[in-house]
Parts: C-alpha cells; structure tokens; sequence
C-alpha cells in the first residue's frame, strides 16, 4: 500500500510538471525494450571545481531544502522512496537547487546492479536544464569519488542508458570506462539481460530471483553464482 502511495504521488507530480500527454508517454516507454552502459571507475577522478557561484551540499537535510526551494523538481530528487537511496550530493546556485547525484553503497541490490559489500554506485544524476554546461555534472562525480574512495570502496559504477551520451562523455572523463552493456526486456518480470562485456565485468544481469543474492566476482564465478541464484539467462562474454 505505501508503493502504490508513492507511486500515485509520482504520478501526480510529473502530471502537474510534465503535462498529461508526456506522463502517458512515458508510461509506455517504460515497457520498451532499453539497453544501458555499465561504466567502472579505472583511475582516480580529477579534481573538478564547479563555478564559483556553485555550491556543493550533502545529506537528507539539503534534499528537503532543494524540494522546499523549488517546486515540482525532476524525479531524481525524489529517489529517497528508494531503498538504497539515503546519501545524495545537491549542487546549489544563488540557494537554488541545481543538480543532484545519488551515492548507493554495497551491499545492495539496486534497479540494475547487484553490489557486493566493497562496491558503490553513483546514480540519478540530474542536472536542470538552465545550469548545464557549467562542469556541475563533474564536480559532483568527483566529490562522489572522493568521498566513497575515501570510505574504502574499491569499486565504483555508473549505469548509463545507451542515447545518453552527454552523460557517457562525462563519467568517460573522470576517470569511468565502459565494462559492459545490459538490456532491460521489460519493466516487470524477469526484466535484465547481459548484451556483452568487456574484459574483466565485476558485475552481472539483475533478474527476478529467489534466495540471497550473490555478489559481484568475476565472469566465471557470476555464471556459477548465477545458476545458484538467479532464475533467467545469464550470458556472459
């Protein structure tokens, strides 16, 4: 029952933000078949400072001054209903809300990866239309890095849909590159398969399941773990 609260509420917010006809369309797309980029933290991220004007804040309580400052703000500043989602950096303009970035800590099943204890994802950047181009984008993944580094996770992932380029282009520029592609089939059921993978991928295809999840390893050992635990095909290269 609170899923579907949450859900109307969603609803109801893109419909008064988006309009009716995109919130439809949208809804339809959701069953579309959709194939993303699984991006790997390689090397330490330069340090990029955003503008001078730009501010960086964390935590729970900058979330709430970003929705009590600005009405009806993109999805991703409503992630926290998310499990997973409890840590977030908001980049701030003339104490108005300019991007946010999610930091998803292992162990954790997310919507596309399965992190092991010593993994972290950075998810749900978003940066609104009227600030970008001003390395906003870069400055929270850097400070994303170096916070989640310093916490001793020593892998690091960023899961890209396939036409976003402008978001490829700037986790490839901090440091990310690509380890593997994965397809989402549907929006229910059984809903992630592996397209390929590039040399060594430590994660693997997020599907419907039963029992504990496994953690990431490398190819070999995720067909195995897959097999034990994972109900869908698994197909790595």
């Amino acid at each position: 029952m609170k899923t579907l609260g949450i859900a109307f509420r969603n609803t109801l917010r893109r419909i008064r933000r988006d309009g009716f006809g995109p919130t439809v369309r949208s809804a339809f797309d959701a069953l579309r078949s959709v194939t993303f980029h699984v991006y790997r933290l390689e090397k330490p991220p330069p340090t990029t400072v955003p503008f001078p004007e730009i501010t960086i804040r964390r935590g729970q309580q900058t979330l709430r001054d970003a929705r009590a400052a600005r009405s009806l703000l993109p999805d991703e500043f409503y992630y926290d209903s998310k499990a997973g989602y409890q840590d977030c950096l908001i980049a701030w303009y003339q104490e108005q809300p300019a991007a946010i970035l999610w930091l998803l800590r292992g162990p954790l099943r997310t919507p596309h990866l399965i992190l092991s204890s010593w993994d972290a994802e950075l998810a749900g950047l978003y940066v609104l239309h009227e600030y970008r181009g001003r390395g906003i984008a870069r400055g929270l993944i850097a400070h994303a890095c170096h916070i989640l580094l310093a916490e001793r996770y020593s892998r690091l992932f960023a899961v890209i849909e396939q036409h976003n380029y402008s978001s490829q282009k700037t986790f490839s520029a901090m440091g990310f590159r690509r380890c593997g592609l994965w397809r989402r089939v549907t929006k229910w059921g059984p809903r992630w398969r592996p397209v390929s993978h590039f040399g060594t991928c430590l994660v693997y295809a997020h599907v419907s399941h039963e029992g504990a999840p496994a953690t990431g390893c490398d190819p070999t050992q995720a067909a195995d773990a897959g097999r034990s635990h994972l109900r869908g095909t698994l197909e790595l290269y």
